[in-house]
């Protein structure tokens, strides 16, 4: 029942409220009036800053064997990569769109209507979903309890937050000063980060109150004005705590490998079962991987991705990672890169120091 009603009011912030307020702004006025533009005009920026612009150069990131490798290694520099390409994306939409598509930019709240149509939009594709899993699986939300509340109440602060964004690049438009167009990019890459501390156990709970907080203030900060360098000198200590923070992740997820990895052999095992899947012989890497609990079925799904991939053609780079399982047992994750046919992909093939198998996955 918890998760039922988690699920209503998710469904009510994400798909009601930007909906309303569609509804209020065509109502209020016959004609089609200058809310109403600017609000669809937010929209259709976000839609452009990620279809035309990020998701084609995550796209193209894809096809790099250093990029897969990092990505697959570092949680926070992949977390970081997407908070920094989002930024982008938006704030320079945000300022082409004030450039040339908002008509009447002198209107005082056209960065919220502006806001409220790109935050809209944005919490409307993350609704939609929770409406698919109310009609088809709604047993599937009552599992989930109260955190499907949680991404509710994350909309709401990401909706303060596209205002708050949207007011500090109008202010660059106005001011005809590119600084304020910086600082909204790092303060919506400031914005992003956090979210890989959920990897380092923080609470779901204590980090959607904290990400509110952010907004809140970040949100009414923005109401009185960029302030000039006052709010630059906050931000920079802000972006500084942010920077520190990261590194210290980042320093925590380079770990040396133990004494007993041998960078020759390692890549060679993992070949071993990439070649084996390659063939389309599911015993064979269960042969290999020989444990009880894992039958040749197991990997049927990553050889219909492969298949879709076309003929295997060479190996790319191969990176490796230590790591410990819950009783402290030490093993390598060794990363290889396969080019095909018809694209690249990631493989983790896992191993403890006797050389039996400790995972292996393969990721697109």
């Amino acid at each position: 029942m918890i998760g039922l009603l988690s699920a209503v009011f998710n469904i009510s912030v994400c798909v009601g409220f930007p909906i309303t307020v569609f509804i209020v702004l065509l109502a209020k006025s016959k004609k089609l009036n200058t809310e109403l533009k600017i609000f669809i005009v937010g929209i259709c920026t976000y839609l452009a800053a990620q279809i035309l612009f990020r998701q084609p150069l995550l796209a193209i990131l894809q096809n790099i064997d250093s990029y897969r490798i990092l990505i697959s290694t570092n949680r926070v520099a992949y977390v970081a990569v997407l908070a920094v390409t989002a930024a982008c994306a938006e704030e320079v939409g945000r300022y082409i769109a004030f450039r040339f598509f908002v008509k009447n930019p002198e209107q005082q709240n056209t960065p919220l209507y502006f806001g409220l149509g790109h935050g809209g939009i944005e919490a409307l594709s993350v609704g939609v979903n929770n409406v698919i899993l109310l009609v088809c699986s709604p047993y599937t939300l009552i599992n989930m309890g109260a955190d499907v509340a949680l991404a509710g109440v994350e909309r709401i602060s990401t909706l303060l937050a596209q205002v708050a964004f949207s007011y500090i690049v109008f202010c660059s438009y106005r001011k005809e000063k590119y600084r304020y167009l910086i600082l909204a990019i790092i303060l919506h890459t400031a914005y992003d980060l956090p979210i890989i501390l959920l990897d380092y156990g923080v609470s779901p709970f204590i980090f959607e109150i904290g990400l509110f907080l952010f907004s809140a203030i970040l949100f009414l900060s923005t109401l009185k004005r960029v302030r000039g360098y006052c709010l630059m000198k906050k931000i920079i200590n802000l972006l500084a705590c942010c920077l520190i923070v990261t590194s210290l992740l980042t320093a925590c997820g380079n770990n040396k490998l133990p004494e007993w990895a041998d960078t020759e052999a390692l890549p060679e095992k993992a070949r071993t079962m990439i070649d084996t899947l390659n063939a389309f012989d599911y015993d064979g890497v269960s042969e290999i991987y020989d444990n009880p609990e894992v039958d040749a079925t197991t990997f049927e799904a990553s050889g219909e991705i492969i298949k879709t991939y076309g003929e295997f053609e060479s190996y790319g780079d191969v990176s490796y990672v230590a790591d410990k399982t819950d009783d402290g047992s030490e093993f390598v994750r060794v990363i290889q890169v396969a080019d095909y046919e018809k694209g690249k992909l990631t493989f983790t093939a896992s191993f403890f120091e006797d050389g039996s198998v400790a995972g292996f996955k393969l990721a697109q």
